[in-house]
C-alpha cells in the first residue's frame, strides 16, 4: 500500500491546537432565544421599577450634574450643528473636547435607541441595553472558551450584574458602563486574532476597541488597551519556549495595525480630549511627569487597600455605603461607587477557585494574569513601587485616577473563570457518574465545605472571638476607625459571613451530592444559578434606588429664580453660591442645575476643568463665600448680575465680621434683594457692580504672566471698571476719550458677533473664558489676535470706526480629527465591500 504524500503547504498552515478553539457546534435558534431572554429577565428582575413600571432611577448629584450638559448639548444638535463649546459653566468651557457631551459621535447609539424599547419607556433604558450587551459578549467570550450555552450565560449574568456595574447606573456614570461593555469583547476579538491572525480580524478588532474609545471614558478605555496588551506580553513567553515566535510576530503586527486602526476611526475624539487635556486640570498639573498631570495624591486618592480584598467574599465586611462603610476606596473624597464592595459574588468566587484547581494552565492563565495585573494595579498608593513606574512612564496613565476602577479587569476574568468551573463541575458529574466518584473533587469539597463550615461556626458560636478579629482587621487597614463605625458595620459583617458559608456550604453539598451519583448534574446547576442571583440580589438592590417620573420631571421645571431669571434680557451670568450650607430643595446645591435652563454661571461641577479657571477659584476662593466677601470686583468682571445664596447675605456678612473677617469689601445694603426666599430656601441678590459682557476700554496694564496676573487679581487695589489686564501690548494702541459703544449681535454658543462703534481705538473685553486652542477672532473678516485679559476673560485690540468683531470657536484639532476618523470609515467600508464583492465573484 503506497504511503500518502504529505502536502507542505498545507503543513505550514496548520494552526496549533489551543484552549479556545470555537465550539464545533451551531447553537440553534432556540437556544439562543432562550439566552437572550436569560439575559433580558436578570434586566427585568434588577430593574423592574424601569423595565415594568416605568419608574426612574433616583437622580443622584452625578445624573443632575450631567444634565444640564446633555441638554446644552442635545439644544446644539436639533439646531444642526456640533456642541463643541458650553457657555453655561465656568463662564465658558470646551464641551466635545471635555467629554460634557459627545454621544452624537458613538456609533451603537443610534441602534440602541432604535431597539431599547423593550426596557419599557424610561429614560435609562438605554443603560439597560449596555448590560444585555455586556452580558451578551461576555457569553460569547465563554462559549469561544468552549463552555456550554448555561455556563456562558452564568459568566454574562456575573459580569454584566455585577454590583461594580450594577452602581454605575445609580450614581449617573453611563459612560463608565458603555465602556466596561465592550471589555469582553475586546477580549475575545484579541484572542480570535491570536489564533487566526488576518486582515479581517485585525479590522473586527480595531473597530471593536474604536467604539470603546468613543463611549467617552478615556480611562476604561486604557483597561481596553491594558487587556490587549497583557495578552500579547503574556503569549510572548510561550511562543518563545515553544518555537512559535514568527506565529507571535504575525500576531503582534496584525494588534499594531488593530490598534493603528482603532485610533484612526475614533481620531475625532481622542485628538480633541488630548488638545484639551493641555489646558484642563487633568494635563497641566504638578504630576511630576513631563506634559503635566493630575498630582500623586489626587492620582491615588481611591486606592484599593489589598486586605480589603476579603469584600470579594464578604460584601457587608467593612459596612456598606456611606452609613457604614470604612474602608479605604472612599476616601479622601468618598466618590459614591466607591463606598460599596467590589464584590464579584461567593457563587461566581467558589466557580472560579474550581476552575483554576480542576482545569488545565493554558485554560486559566492568561484570565489570572489579566486579573492579577488589574489587582496589583488597583492597590494604587499601597503599591507606589509598581504604580509609580506606571504613573511616570506610560503615556496618559498620570491623567487618570480612581485605581480601584481597574478591577473591572479583575471581574471579567473572574465571571469567565466561574463559566469554565461550572463547566468542570457538570464534566466531573458526568464522569462520575461512569467511572465512580472524583477523588481530587471530592477533597477540594472537604476543605472548601469545611473551611466554610468553620467560618459560620466562629461566626455564631464565638462572635467574641469574631469581634476581636474583626477590630484586629479593622486596626490594620484604618487604625483610629471610630468604634461605633467599626461596631455598625460589624453588625452587618457577622450575618453576611454566615449567610456566604451557608451558601457555600449548600453549593458543596450538592456537589458532592453529584459526584456520589446521588443527584443530577442538571439540579445541581439550577439551584447553583438560582442561590447565584440571590446572592447578587441581596447586594444589588441595596445600590439602585428609583423614584417616580414625575419626581424626576419635578426636578427640572422652572419655577421660582428659574422663571425669574429666565424673563431677564440681555447677557448675564449667576453666581451661586451653595458650599457648605445646604438648601432645602436639593436641586439648589448643585451648579450645573442652572444651566438645565440656559442659565450661565460662574460655576460648575465637572471632573476636568480648564486648569486657568480652576487656579482662578482657588486663589480668589470663587465657589465659597471669599469672592464675594473680599473681591467683588472679580464678580463685576465676569459679568455676574445675580447672585444665589442659601442664607441672606446680611446675616453672612455679620456672621463673617464677627468670626474676624473683617469689613466686607462692598458692604451687604448694596445687595438689592430681587426674591427674599423661594420654598426651597434660596436667596437671589442683585449685583450693583455688574460689568456688560462686552465692554470696551482705554486704560490696560501688561502682566505677561497668568501666575502674576493672579496676584493682581487677589489684591484688592485691582479694579475693572477702570483698568484691564492684559498678557502683551495690544497691536493697536487704545486711546481715553471719544464715544465708544460695544453691542452683542448674535451669541451662539460657539460664535459671537459684536458691534464695535468708536471714535478712537478701544480695547474690547469678552467676559468670556480665555481659551487659546480653538477661538479665533476677526475684525471686519480679517483675523486679528485674542489677548488674555483680567486672567481669565478675552480682549482684542479695535480700531477707530464701526466694525463688526466675531468670535468663533474652531478647534483645529477636532476638524482633523474629524476628517480622519471619515476617511478612516469610509477606507474600511469600501474595503469590506470590495472583499464582499470578490467573495461573490469567487462563489459564482
Amino acid at each position: 500500500m503506497a504511503r500518502k504524500k504529505s502536502n507542505p503547504r498545507q503543513s505550514t498552515r496548520k494552526v496549533q491546537p489551543t484552549e479556545t478553539t470555537k465550539v464545533p457546534h451551531k447553537s440553534s435558534l432556540i437556544q439562543i432565544v432562550a439566552v437572550i431572554l436569560g439575559f433580558y429577565l436578570l434586566i427585568a428582575v434588577f430593574f423592574s421599577p424601569v423595565v415594568l413600571k416605568g419608574l426612574k432611577l433616583s437622580p443622584a448629584a452625578d445624573m443632575i450634574a450631567a444634565a444640564g450638559m446633555i441638554e446644552t448639548g442635545e439644544a446644539a444638535i436639533s439646531s444642526g450643528h456640533f456642541p463643541l463649546w458650553n457657555p453655561t459653566l465656568f463662564c465658558g468651557i470646551p464641551m466635545f473636547a471635555s467629554l460634557q457631551y459627545a454621544l452624537f459621535i458613538y456609533p451603537p447609539e443610534y441602534i440602541i435607541r432604535a431597539l431599547s424599547f423593550v426596557f419599557g419607556t424610561s429614560d435609562y433604558r438605554i443603560w439597560l441595553f449596555h448590560y444585555f450587551l455586556a452580558g451578551l459578549f461576555t457569553y460569547w467570550l465563554a462559549r469561544h472558551y468552549r463552555c456550554g450555552r448555561l455556563a456562558s450565560w452564568l459568566a454574562g449574568a456575573a459580569f454584566a450584574f455585577s454590583p461594580q456595574l450594577i452602581v454605575l447606573s445609580d450614581v449617573g456614570h453611563g459612560s463608565k458602563l458603555m465602556g466596561m461593555t465592550y471589555l469582553p469583547l475586546i477580549w475575545l476579538m484579541t484572542d480570535r486574532l491570536r489564533l487566526k491572525p488576518s486582515i479581517g480580524r485585525t479590522v473586527a478588532l480595531g473597530s471593536v476597541f474604536a467604539v470603546e474609545i468613543l463611549a467617552l471614558h478615556p480611562q476604561v478605555a486604557a483597561y481596553g488597551a491594558m487587556l490587549m496588551a497583557v495578552a500579547l506580553i503574556y503569549y510572548l513567553i510561550p511562543a518563545i519556549a515553544g518555537g512559535r515566535f514568527t506565529q507571535w510576530g504575525k500576531f503582534a503586527l496584525h494588534w499594531g495595525g488593530a490598534m493603528l486602526l482603532s485610533l484612526t476611526i475614533s481620531a475625532v475624539l481622542w485628538m480633541s480630549v488630548l488638545d484639551y487635556a493641555r489646558h484642563s486640570i487633568r494635563g497641566s498639573g504638578d504630576s511630576g511627569v513631563a506634559g503635566g498631570g493630575v498630582t500623586w495624591d489626587y492620582a491615588t486618592g481611591w486606592s484599593f487597600h489589598p486586605l480589603e480584598s476579603i469584600t470579594y467574599l464578604f460584601p457587608n465586611f467593612m459596612g456598606f455605603g456611606n452609613a457604614t462603610y470604612w474602608g479605604t476606596v472612599g476616601t479622601p473624597a468618598g466618590q459614591p461607587f466607591t463606598h460599596n464592595p467590589m464584590y464579584f459574588g461567593c457563587v461566581v468566587l467558589l466557580l472560579a477557585v474550581m476552575a483554576i484547581l480542576f482545569t488545565k494552565r493554558k485554560v486559566w492563565g492568561f484570565p489570572v494574569a489579566l486579573g492579577t495585573t488589574a489587582w496589583v494595579l488597583s492597590f494604587g498608593k499601597y503599591f507606589p513601587i509598581l504604580y509609580g513606574i506606571l504613573f511616570h512612564a506610560l503615556p496618559f496613565f498620570n491623567k487618570f485616577r480612581a485605581p480601584v476602577m481597574g478591577q473591572v479587569l479583575l471581574l471579567l476574568p473572574m465571571a469567565l473563570l466561574a463559566g469554565i468551573g461550572l463547566e468542570r463541575i457538570v464534566k466531573a458529574i458526568k464522569e462520575a457518574s461512569n467511572s465512580g466518584k472524583d477523588n481530587k473533587f471530592a477533597k477540594a469539597l472537604l476543605w472548601i465545605g469545611g473551611t466554610a463550615g468553620a467560618v459560620m461556626l466562629i461566626a455564631l458560636v464565638a462572635e467574641p472571638l469574631f469581634s476581636t478579629i474583626y477590630n484586629s482587621f479593622a486596626d490594620i487597614i484604618r487604625p483610629g476607625t471610630r468604634p461605633d463605625l467599626l461596631n455598625a458595620a460589624r453588625e452587618l459583617a457577622l450575618p453576611d459571613v454566615i449567610r456566604v458559608s451557608v451558601i457555600i456550604g449548600v453549593i458543596t453539598v450538592l456537589i458532592s451530592l453529584g459526584l456520589m451519583r446521588k443527584l443530577k448534574w442538571q439540579v445541581i446547576v439550577s439551584v447553583a444559578v438560582v442561590l447565584f442571583i440571590v446572592d447578587l440580589w441581596s447586594v444589588n438592590e441595596k445600590l439602585v434606588t428609583f423614584t417616580p417620573k414625575s419626581h424626576s420631571r419635578g426636578l427640572f421645571q422652572a419655577e421660582g429664580i428659574v422663571k425669574r431669571l429666565q424673563k431677564e434680557g440681555g447677557k448675564f451670568r449667576i453666581h451661586p453660591l451653595m458650599i457648605g450650607i445646604r438648601p432645602k430643595d436639593p436641586r439648589y446645591n448643585n451648579a450645573n442645575w442652572w444651566s438645565y435652563f440656559g442659565l450661565e454661571s460662574t460655576a460648575g461641577y465637572f471632573g476636568a476643568k480648564s486648569a486657568d479657571y480652576q487656579r482662578l477659584m482657588n486663589v480668589t476662593e470663587l465657589e465659597s463665600w471669599g469672592a464675594l466677601y473680599r473681591r467683588p470686583q472679580l464678580l463685576d468682571a465676569l459679568n455676574v448680575r445675580y447672585i444665589i445664596t442659601t442664607v441672606p447675605i446680611q446675616q453672612l456678612f455679620s456672621e463673617l465680621e464677627r468670626q474676624g473677617w473683617g469689613e466686607p469689601v462692598r458692604p451687604a445694603m448694596e445687595y438689592e434683594p430681587a426674591i427674599t426666599m423661594t420654598r426651597g430656601g434660596a436667596y437671589l441678590y442683585r449685583n450693583p457692580g455688574e460689568m456688560p459682557r462686552a465692554r470696551l476700554m482705554d486704560r490696560y496694564r501688561v502682566v505677561p504672566t497668568y501666575d502674576e496676573m493672579l496676584t493682581e487679581i487677589v489684591t484688592q487695589q485691582w479694579d475693572p471698571q477702570s483698568i484691564t489686564l492684559i498678557e502683551k501690548q495690544p497691536a493697536v494702541e487704545p486711546q481715553s476719550g471719544g464715544s465708544a459703544e460695544a453691542e452683542i449681535i448674535s451669541y451662539e454658543n460657539e460664535e459671537i458677533t459684536v458691534k464695535v462703534s468708536t471714535t478712537v481705538p478701544k480695547l474690547l473685553v469678552l467676559a468670556d473664558t480665555y481659551y487659546p486652542s480653538g477661538w479665533v477672532a476677526t475684525i471686519d473678516g480679517e483675523e486679528t489676535e485674542i489677548l488674555r485679559a483680567d486672567g481669565v476673560l478675552r480682549a482684542v485690540a479695535v480700531p477707530a470706526g464701526d466694525h463688526e468683531v466675531r468670535f468663533l470657536f474652531r478647534p483645529k484639532w477636532f476638524y482633523a480629527g474629524l476628517w480622519i476618523s471619515i476617511i478612516s470609515v469610509l477606507t474600511v467600508i469600501a474595503v469590506g465591500g470590495f472583499a464582499f464583492y470578490q467573495i461573490k465573484i469567487r462563489a459564482k
